[in-house]
Formats: structure tokens, sequence, C-alpha cells
């Protein structure tokens, strides 16, 4: 299984490619319109048909992916939770960590949970952003500490450790391994080497475009 950060990564390129890549196509059909003179031919405006037709199926795949990547990390969650409850001594065995509150995600009516993104103290990864599901009323500040219990064969899922003690949450705040952490490091931003490929499809699709639309005229 995928950390946050490699689950982001992955799906930000996939979806700067869907989009990139038709909107790179338009502006280089509209770059050859321009570049090609007074006569218009056809070309150009198949051209821009074709990435628009492009573009709009990227949205409708980014909407379906964006959806079932939202169903399985609940799955996920919804797992180690239920492990929690009905199995306490087993989770008393997963790896404990320091974690304070990166982000709440806004909750729907009448449910039960609320998503949160934690940023843990790991044994073995240093910081690393994991998924935990909260009580559904208002959320804690976020930078608040909490005592969390790692899933062993999901790096992306944790869960709040309820046999820690009130002042066990507080004190992982005082981590000093979670002091002064970046966006990217608390998983609310990727660095700007993510977003380079899906950028340079674009880029490619834009010169292509328009030198074929060119030796077409």
């Amino acid at each position: 299984m995928r950390t946050v950060p490699e689950q982001q990564t992955a799906f930000l390129r996939l979806v700067l490619l869907l989009q990139c890549v038709p909107l790179g196509i338009i502006l280089g059909a509209l770059l050859g319109l321009l570049l090609g003179g007074p006569v218009l031919g056809p070309a150009p405006i198949v051209a821009l048909l074709v990435g628009w037709m492009l573009w709009f199926v990227g949205i409708v795949t980014t909407l379906v992916m964006t959806a079932r990547r939202e169903s399985q990390l609940q799955q996920r969650l919804a797992s180690a939770t239920g492990t929690a409850a009905t199995h306490p001594a087993a989770i008393a065995e997963w790896p404990a960590a320091n974690a304070i509150l990166s982000r709440a995600m806004p909750v729907r009516k009448r449910a039960a949970f609320r998503t949160a993104l934690y940023v843990a103290h790991t044994p073995g990864d240093g910081t690393l952003p994991v998924a935990v599901r909260i009580a559904p009323g208002t959320p804690p500040p976020p930078f608040s500490g909490a005592r969390l219990r790692l899933a062993p064969h999901d790096p992306a899922v944790a869960v709040i450790d309820a046999l820690a003690a009130p002042a066990e949450h507080a004190a992982a705040a005082g981590d000093p391994a979670l002091a002064g952490l970046s966006r990217v490091q608390r998983g609310l931003s990727l660095p700007l080497r993510s977003w380079l490929p899906g950028a340079a499809a674009g880029v490619i699709a834009l010169a292509a475009t328009a030198g074929l639309l060119l030796l077409l005229r």
C-alpha cells in the first residue's frame, strides 16, 4: 500500500495528464490558427473539437476517480476503526506514534465520523501524513496532539489510541519532530516536481499540435 504523499502524487500526475494534454491541444490549435494566416482550413477546427472532447472526458474521469479514491480510503479507515473497536488487544500491538492535526475534512450531515489528516512521527519513516477517523463534532484545533496507532499493513491509515491517557495525547504536540513542518510535510500540498510531468505533457501537446497544423497549411 502507498503512503498518503505517494497516493497524492500519483493522483495529481494522472489528473494533470488528463487536463494538460487536452489544454495543450486546444492552445496549440489556437496558436496554429493564429500563425497560419487568414486561410481557415478544417484542421484547426478539428483539433479544437478533439481537444475539447478530450478535456470533457478528462473532467468526467477525474470526478469518477475522485469518488472512487475517497470510497477506497473510507473502506480502509472503516477496516482499521472496526478492528480497533472489536479487537483492542490487537490494536495495542500496532506501532504507536505521536501526531498533530493537519486538517479536519468537512463532515456530512448525520455522519457518524469525520475524516482528519494527521502528521505522525512514525518509527521508521519520519514524519508522515495519515488519515484518521475522529468524532463528527467540532474538530480539535490545528496542530493539536494525538497519540495514534498506525495500521501495520497500510501506511496511509491510523486510529486514535483509545488506551492512551488525555495527557499523552496533549503531550504528543510537543514532539520536536513535529515542530515547524511545511505544508508539503503536513500533506496539504505537493512539491513542484510532482507537477512537472503533467505540465511537460501539456507543453509537448501544444507544440506538436501547433507544428502539425502549420505543416498542414
